[in-house]
C-alpha cells in the first residue's frame, strides 16, 4: 500500500535492526537520539513504519498534535 504523507518537516525516521522497532523523532534532537540523551521533543517507536506514517497524516505532522494524538484516550 502505497501511503502519502502530508508532512515531514522536522522528522526522522531510523529504524533500529536490534530492537526491530521504527523510531521517529524530531531534527532537534539528533544528537540526543545518537547519544541515548534525553529529547525535548517527542520520540515514538513502532513496529511499522505505516503506524508512524498515519501519526504524521492525522496530526499534519505539528508537534502539538502529535502529542494530543498521543495522550488522547479513543472513545467511542
Amino acid at each position: 500500500m502505497n501511503v502519502v504523507i502530508k508532512s515531514t518537516y522536522d522528522w526522522l525516521f531510523h529504524y533500529n535492526s536490534y530492537s526491530q522497532l521504527w523510531n521517529m523523532f524530531h531534527r532537534e534532537d539528533t544528537v540526543a537520539y545518537w547519544n541515548g540523551e534525553e529529547m525535548k521533543h517527542p520520540h515514538i517507536k513502532s513496529g511499522k513504519l505505516e503506524t508512524l506514517e498515519h501519526i504524521l497524516n492525522v496530526t499534519n505532522g505539528v508537534e502539538e498534535n502529535v502529542i494530543d494524538y498521543l495522550t488522547k484516550k479513543n472513545k467511542v
